[in-house]
Parts: structure tokens; sequence; C-alpha cells
């Protein structure tokens, strides 16, 4: 019962990584087909965890200009899943057993409505600026040094 059970935990672990790198691969494939400004900001907000108003400075545009930009860049995400997965249901089925993963979706899809909502303000001209590619990989490792050290005193 000992070799069965460690072997189906194998199995399912197994199937798991697999589900996961497949994710990787198909998020990777989409981020690649967007702006590489779009895709810096995507990153340093949802994977860098920086604040919105540190990632308008380092962009060098206004706080309403950001939140434009950053809604702009995840409906241009969301139609690169939309293309992939066909519609919801493919995506839940392929993370059924990653609900941490369904509950980030969750959170994502809530947050971004909340800042829908709360930028209604008509916004300043665009200012299409190039940000230099080293200052913002420097930005990032602060930040998430910064995130490191708070996680270390939690």
């Amino acid at each position: 019962a000992d070799t069965e059970y460690a072997t189906n935990k194998m199995i399912e672990l197994t199937e798991r990584k697999i589900s996961l790198i497949n994710l990787k691969l198909i998020i990777e494939n989409i981020l690649n087909e967007l702006s590489i400004n779009d895709t810096k900001l995507l990153i340093l907000k949802y994977v860098d965890r920086v604040k919105g108003e540190d990632i308008a400075k380092k962009f060098n545009v206004s706080n309403r200009t950001f939140f434009r930009r950053s809604n702009t860049a995840m409906k241009s995400f969301e139609l690169g899943l939309k293309r992939h997965f066909k519609n919801h249901n493919t995506i839940f089925e392929m993370c059924k057993k990653e609900a941490w993963i369904i509950d980030l979706f969750n959170k994502l899809y809530e947050q971004e409505l909340q800042n829908n909502q709360v930028m209604t303000k008509k916004s300043k001209a665009n200012k299409a600026d190039e940000v230099d590619e080293t200052s913002l990989v420097k930005f990032a490792q602060e930040s998430y040094k910064k995130i490191n050290c708070l996680h270390n005193y939690a």
C-alpha cells in the first residue's frame, strides 16, 4: 500500500509539474506577443509586486497614465489568453488542481475592476517614452529585496 501510494503521488506531482510548465509556456508566449513596455509593466506590477506609483515614476508618466496603460496591457494579455484558451473553462480545467492559480486569477480580476472604478477621470496627453531596461531591472531587484526583507521580519 505504501509503494502504491508513493507511486500515485509521484504520478500526480509529475502531472502537476507538466501542467504548470505548460501554463508557464503559454504565459511567456502571450507576454512575448505584447509590446515591450506592456510586458515590462505587467511583470513589474504582478511578478515583482512594485507599487503603481513607483512604476509610474519609473516610466516617467502620471499615475492616471500608468493606470490607463496598465488596463490596456492587461486587456491585451486577456486577449492573448482568450486566443490560447478559447474560453474561461479551459484555463480552469487546466488549473483545476491549482487552487492558488484560480484564487490569484480571481484576485487580480477583482483588483482590476476596482482600479477601473477608481480611475474614471480623463488623463493628460500620452507620453510614449522608452524606459531604460537596466534601470528597470535594478528597480525591480531593489523592490524585490525590500519585499524579501519584509517577509523575513514577518
